[in-house]
């Protein structure tokens, strides 16, 4: 490159010494049969750029190449399903619906494929046959991954169908991702529950946290404020939802889920006040994450040896997040400790908290918008105690110091 500054920095090739490195193949000498086979490999980017260059032959000799190589496939290699994944997903490349190959990827063994396949039903919608009712079905999965793919699919289908069945799927184990996805659509189908609340008064009238996934993310505009860095898009307001307003709740006064949902808001309300004032004999602690910087908003808390302390920990941010206090010097060994959780299936159960001695206090999981109280006694001996968030990868930036008088 004769504009390289030959002078100036430092390029740096970095390799692993225990692999080979992969030989480069050049795509372009490639015949349709030999990047297809591309397909096979381990690399993403291998298959990505196979795909591509497969986009330069006529359409229709791919087309006619495809099936032949998914006859030939070994049905016993256990990489079967992800090399017919591949192929789906040139045929969605080629904007080719395949519908027997979707519907056997489906009701694959590996969860994974069959949330890529759940997505590919999503964007043939308009191509086949009852995709809202296959799509409702994968709702009903065991996996979440699979399940986040058909919740997310199902709200662009405004109807009461999609309503009852993300209501269905809320009754089926949760993580911080299938809440945010369930909340987000249902604001996207507030036209469609608000005309159910009018059609029947009874609606939800004994299923009090279903009620609460309709109406808790439209309960306020501090709820649906958007994150720091949208504000300033000139096209934010085009997405900006207003909150539920006194009018509207009177209009529904007669829904038993309605009124009995803005009871429960006044008595947060008032409980959020009282926290906010001393609690007698003990030492009330206010900390909060800063919206889009993962961060608390103190980084230094004092405190008195032996003292009762009511820290009261909330959560703007678009992120879950805790609050975990630990010995002094303990920060690297928490954290990686949290940071190998991730494999685990009861991580989310267990709040990213490893249970080793280390950890000494320590909130659940903190949703976006929500609040905990966390009531423990300070630690006699006087010190510097780290406070972290153990979500995989937080508590290297996310930190802060209790410091004990």
């Amino acid at each position: 490159d004769p504009d390289r500054d030959k002078t100036h920095g430092r390029i740096w090739r970095i390799t692993y010494t225990g692999k080979e490195l992969l030989k480069p193949v050049d795509m372009s000498r490639l015949k349709i049969g030999q990047l297809l086979d591309q397909l096979k490999e381990y690399e993403d980017r291998t298959r990505y750029r196979a795909r591509i260059q497969l986009t330069e032959f006529p359409e229709q000799e791919v087309l006619a190449a495809l099936p032949n190589w998914l006859q030939k496939l070994n049905t016993a290699d256990k990489n079967y399903e992800q090399y017919q994944l591949e192929a789906l997903w040139m045929y969605q490349r080629l904007h080719q619906t395949n519908e027997i190959l979707l519907n056997n990827l489906l009701k694959a063994r590996d969860a994974n494929i069959r949330a890529a396949a759940t997505r590919v039903l999503f964007y043939w919608r308009d191509y086949l046959k009852n995709s809202q009712a296959r799509l409702i079905a994968m709702s009903k999965d065991s996996s979440p991954r699979v399940r986040l793919e058909a919740i997310v699919s199902l709200s662009h289908y405004k109807n009461e169908a999609s309503l009852m069945a993300l209501l269905s799927a809320s009754e089926m184990p949760m993580d911080d991702y299938i809440v945010y996805a369930l909340k987000e659509s249902f604001k996207h189908l507030q036209p469609i529950w608000m005309e159910k609340f009018k059609k029947e008064k009874n609606f939800l009238a004994n299923d009090p946290e279903k009620a609460k996934l309709l109406l808790q993310p439209l309960s306020s505009a501090e709820v649906l404020t958007m994150p720091g860095y949208f504000k300033n898009d000139p096209d934010a307001a085009i997405y900006t939802r207003k909150p539920l307003s006194d009018k509207i709740y009177d209009d529904f006064a007669d829904v038993k889920a309605f009124s009995d949902f803005r009871k429960t808001l006044i008595t947060e309300a008032d409980a959020t006040v009282s926290e906010v004032k001393d609690i007698k004999g003990r030492t009330v602690i206010q900390l909060s994450t800063i919206s889009s910087k993962m961060a608390y908003d103190k980084l230094v808390i004092n405190i008195k040896a032996g003292s009762l302390v009511s820290l009261i920990f909330k959560n703007p941010d678009e992120m879950p997040h805790n609050v975990v206090i630990i010995k002094p010097g303990s920060t690297e060994t928490v954290g990686k400790a949290a940071d190998a959780m991730a494999s685990r299936k009861d991580a989310y159960e267990k709040n990213f908290v490893p249970a080793i001695p280390e950890v000494l206090y320590s909130t659940p999981l903190v949703a976006t918008g929500a609040s905990f109280r966390l009531d423990f006694k300070a630690p006699a001996k006087p010190g510097e105690y780290p406070f972290i968030c153990t979500f995989p990868g937080h508590w290297r930036i996310m930190k802060g110091v209790m410091k004990v008088n």
